[in-house]
């Protein structure tokens, strides 16, 4: 495993925060934390 640059590190942390939870009632964390529902791309 190599070093991760700053770019790849951002984007892991975006898709992690997009992931629905179950334990968050269907919300991702980025919307428990800004209060906006935001609409899902797949």
């Amino acid at each position: 495993m190599g070093l991760l640059d700053e770019a790849e590190i951002e984007a892991k942390i975006e898709r992690l925060n997009s992931i629905l939870r179950k334990i968050l009632s269907g919300l991702t964390p980025y919307e428990v934390f800004t209060g906006k529902r935001v609409a899902l791309i797949g």
